[in-house]
């Protein structure tokens, strides 16, 4: 067990993380407050839990951007006109703390949160603002606590330190006496009959009642209670009936089988991802886990035998310390209880993160094909996301093309051919085409068209923001990159990402790709062309 914080520790620690606090919140009384409240929060459970806490105080009072601070160190005015996001990652990586201390209090691997601060940066060049990370550490050491302020938040803790020790105060009754309290009697009984108080009490009665039939009947357009515990769904479970039409093992049956494989306790693992893939012949069930937060593994299994068809594992691209989230059990159960259904198909059970806050997110099938997407909070139960998604159209007879389509989201842009551009993704959803395209100057495109008119419903564009005059084009990277892994433009079945991205202070052109047998991942330097990483999967 961490031991509790003592009262000389708060002043390290607050030196320690009241860069990272100030530069977040944009605001220095909030940076001292949120200093004071995270100490308090973590005294008990030890000095390496401060820094959790206080991210998500600092979360909940920051402003988009900072509007303080406005006469401070001129290299850091570009960054405090940064999202609080970003502010957040360049101060926790510039302010001395360790990444893998930083990843943690955030909740996410080491990786994703190098990824981050590499997006921070990037961000503040295209501002204008000073990238090198001595230059921003120089400067973030000059934000400093004064010795009131570390004064003051010891003072602060230390007293609510003590309250927490001390015991609840008795309730001490107050009474009137004398005339006053003959004056109060005589008032009541002239001005206010007891038949009046009996008529009040009974119309404050019928209004909770009211309110209450309302928000029973109304119950799914509301947030449930802001806590949820384990007992709220194993003393009333919501259950429904499989699909009598669908004969498939359980999701639960299918993680048993890869647990199996695995040969592991089911305590070193986490099943991130689990779907039904009924669009697949034969149905099949594929499962992302993560092993001691080390290795992933990527199965897929035969949705009817329990089969299993294909295995993959890496280097685990994300992590997930769910110790504190309730169980997967009450947590489907309690998303069941939002749709209403007496009979469905389970077909997605997810884990993941957003924000620093975890998440599971089902996906279940009525008969007549809909699908509920319903996201819930990991550790109390909240609703965060509930949906319906209509079957897609199966009548195509009036639907243009996929060729003719990528032609149209062409036109939209200039004068170009499906040669002049990478496609990233072309697909049909429903009555929409979806498509995605990268430019030769690494600028993307994403369109999406009706699929009867060809009219184009959505346009989103994501420019480069980096300095491209070097740079090779990313036609010739694609090049470079089918060269490298000897085959050709016409053994590619999809492109499923082509960019520009920073590494290791770099820009690079990253692709993956994809043929009948093999899944590529390379990234390419974007002066040079010169390949830096090659990754090819076996399917």
């Amino acid at each position: 067990m961490a031991e509790p914080i003592t009262a000389q520790e708060t002043e390290s620690l607050a030196a320690k993380y009241f860069p990272a606090a100030l530069l977040y919140t944009g605001d220095r009384a909030e940076a001292l407050s949120a200093l004071t409240e995270a100490l308090a929060a973590a005294e008990a459970e030890g000095a390496d839990e401060v820094l959790r806490h206080l991210l998500r105080i600092c979360g909940t009072r920051t402003k988009q951007p900072a509007e303080t601070l406005a006469s401070a160190d001129p290299v850091l005015k570009a960054v405090w006109k940064l999202p609080a996001g970003s502010r957040r990652d360049l101060a926790l990586h510039c302010s001395g703390i360790a990444d893998a201390d930083s990843a943690r209090a955030c909740g996410i691997a080491e990786d994703e949160f190098a990824q981050r601060f590499e997006k921070a940066t990037r961000q503040l060049t295209f501002l204008g603002g000073v990238s090198e990370q001595e230059t921003l550490r120089e400067a973030v050491s000059g934000l400093t606590l004064t010795a009131e302020e570390v004064k003051g938040i010891r003072s602060r803790w230390e007293q609510a330190a003590e309250q927490k020790r001390s015991p609840a105060p008795a309730v001490r009754e107050i009474t009137r006496s004398g005339a006053d309290a003959g004056k109060s009697s005589d008032l009541t009984r002239r001005w206010i009959p007891l038949w009046g108080v009996l008529l009040g009490f009974l119309c404050i009665l019928l209004t909770v009642a009211v309110v209450l039939l309302l928000i029973d009947r109304n119950r799914l357009r509301q947030y449930p209670p802001a806590e949820y515990s384990e007992a709220d769904s194993e003393a009333e479970p919501y259950t429904v009936q499989d699909l009598s039409h669908l004969h498939y093992i359980s999701m639960d049956d299918a993680r048993g089988k890869v647990l199996e494989t695995l040969g592991t306790d089911a305590s070193h693992v986490v099943f991130a991802n689990t779907r039904l893939d009924t669009a697949k012949t034969p149905v099949c069930y594929k499962l992302t886990c993560i092993v001691d937060n080390e290795k992933q593994y990527d199965y897929t299994l035969d949705a009817v035998s329990g089969e299993i068809t294909k295995r993959t594992d890496s280097e685990a691209a994300f992590s997930l310390y769910t110790d504190t989230w309730l169980s997967l059990d009450s947590m489907r159960s309690r998303a069941l209880s939002y749709t209403r259904l007496e009979t469905a198909l389970i077909v997605r059970e997810q884990l993941g993160t957003d924000g620093g806050r975890g998440y599971y997110r089902f996906q279940f099938q009525d008969a007549e094909g809909r699908i509920y997407t319903v996201q819930l909070d990991s550790e109390n139960g909240v609703l965060q996301r509930y949906e319906t998604e209509m079957p897609p159209a199966t009548d195509t007879a009036s639907f243009i093309t996929l060729d003719t389509a990528k032609q149209r989201a062409l036109s939209r842009v200039g004068d170009l051919t499906q040669g002049d551009v990478i496609f990233t993704k072309a697909k049909l959803e429903g009555a929409v085409y979806l498509i995605a395209f990268t430019l030769d100057d690494g600028t993307q495109y994403t369109m999406e068209l009706d699929a009867k008119s060809g009219m184009t419903n959505m346009l989103d564009v994501h420019p480069v923001s980096g300095d491209i005059s070097r740079a090779v084009g990313m036609l010739r990277a694609k090049a470079i990159a089918l060269s490298k892994a000897e085959i050709t433009e016409a053994d590619v079945l999809q492109y499923r990402k082509a960019k520009i991205d920073r590494s290791n202070g770099k820009y690079v052109y990253e692709l993956e790709l994809e043929t009948l047998s093999y899944e590529y991942e390379m990234t390419l330097d974007m002066e040079t062309g010169e390949l830096i990483k090659y990754k090819a999967t076996y399917k």
